[in-house]
């Protein structure tokens, strides 16, 4: 980039420069309005206007200045027409203020990464279009992510209720990894990487050798399916054993929750009441452990590979008090 000192006829410095382009490619070039005639044009009261654009987190713009561009004026402008189709005001502050703050993360991330910074601080007014084109497409790439991350959302407050759905009955289960906040903070990140890395390879194969289907692996967790309890508690039995048999090796062993229920299946992930079930079940599993919930407890009751034994009932968040069973192997 050029010295910042060098001007040009209008007495702008090259970052100067440099910014006015970056501002024209994200926001559009042309006319600049006050906030007076943005509002003028949505439709909207001061008041109003002003505690919106605090809610996307910039400071009020003093009257006569002019500092919004196009973009900004259509945007308060649709905001407008969901206003008058009758969304309430507090619900649109509120949808604006989380927007804005998970952008602004994203904003950073993307500045922060050092390629696409480099790209960009490299953009002088001559080779900005050049440069900073990529940065561009991340417009695009965000409605996407907006429109996906809205399906799952709906997807997930529909599974919820699982009121009168003809969803198929799985055996859903998660795993994690016991005490890895804690030695995510202490060992070195190759030790945590190859951690991981077992975890990851030994829940691959046991959940495929059992006729399961990992669904996600989640950091320190794994969330799988089976398409029958005894087939879901083969594995889960199995994958505790098999990690438990490395801890001489320095690996803290793990815990595994199971609940059986029926489930949404949507682009790879599962949804339903029954995940939440598994989810709340391994979190509350000791160390080395299985907890299954009472569906998957009656049905291998019978079942002379395995052991169930009722725990007291707790209560697990969002789910009211449950009535928990420690699963293992059936003496011989």
């Amino acid at each position: 980039m050029q010295d910042d000192e060098s001007g040009d006829a209008n007495g702008a410095s090259s970052t100067e420069r440099w910014l006015r382009g970056i501002e024209t490619l994200l926001l559009g070039g042309g006319e600049r309005f006050t906030a007076e005639e943005v509002r003028a044009a949505a439709g909207v009261d001061e008041e109003w206007s002003q505690r919106l654009w605090r809610a996307i987190g910039f400071p009020e713009i003093p009257p006569g200045v002019r500092a919004l561009t196009p973009a900004d004026r259509e945007a308060l402008t649709q905001v407008a027409a969901l206003r008058r189709a009758g969304l309430g005001d507090d619900d649109l502050v509120n949808v604006t203020r989380t927007a804005s703050l998970a952008m602004a993360r994203i904003a950073d991330a993307v500045t922060a990464e050092s390629t696409v910074w480099a790209n960009v601080m490299g953009a002088t007014d001559e080779s900005s279009s050049e440069h900073v084109d990529p940065l561009a497409t991340f417009d695009s790439l965000l409605s996407y992510l907006s429109r996906r991350q809205l399906l799952a959302a709906v997807l997930w407050r529909t599974a919820a209720t699982g009121d009168d759905l003809d969803w198929p009955n799985l055996a859903v289960g998660f795993a994690d990894i016991v005490g890895y906040t804690e030695l995510s903070q202490q060992l070195p990140g190759d030790d945590i990487a190859a951690l991981v890395g077992r975890f990851d390879s030994v829940t691959s194969d046991v959940v495929a050798d059992g006729g399961g289907r990992t669904v996600k692996m989640i950091g320190d967790a794994v969330l799988f399916t089976a398409e029958t309890s005894a087939g879901a508690c083969e594995i889960a039995l199995t994958l505790s054993a098999r990690l438990h048999a490395d801890r001489d090796a320095g690996f803290p062993g793990i815990r595994v929750g199971l609940a059986w229920g029926p489930v949404l299946a949507r682009f790879g992930d599962v949804y339903g009441p029954v995940v939440n079930l598994a989810s709340r079940l391994v979190a509350a599993a000791r160390p080395g452990t299985v907890l299954v919930g009472a569906e998957i407890a009656a049905f291998v009751s019978d079942d002379e590979r395995f052991a169930t034994r009722p725990l007291r009932a707790r209560r697990l968040k969002g789910l009211g008090r449950v009535q928990l069973h420690a699963l293992r192997r059936a003496d011989p």
